[in-house]
């Protein structure tokens, strides 16, 4: 069976939140960003596998929201 965003929202809302006045109490010395790609299937069972671990970014009330990157070197921006 396909999973839908709505199984992966599921998930997310099982994980404890954090909101951006708690994520400014964190120290993030040595900080790497990391972008991974992932189907959905691989996506809720990772998010199933970080459930205990990790905490789920609630900003507005959203713990869905959608990424933009702008990239200054690039020749068309």
């Amino acid at each position: 069976m396909p999973v839908s965003t709505t199984d992966i929202q599921t998930a997310l809302k099982q994980m404890r939140r954090i909101d951006l006045s708690e994520m400014k109490a964190i120290k993030l010395m040595n900080r790497i960003d990391t972008k991974y790609i992932a189907n959905r299937r691989q996506l809720l069972q990772i998010l199933t596998l970080a459930l205990n671990d990790y905490r789920a970014q609630n900003i507005d009330k959203e713990i869905i929201s959608k990424d933009d990157t702008i990239y200054f070197d690039t020749a068309d921006v």
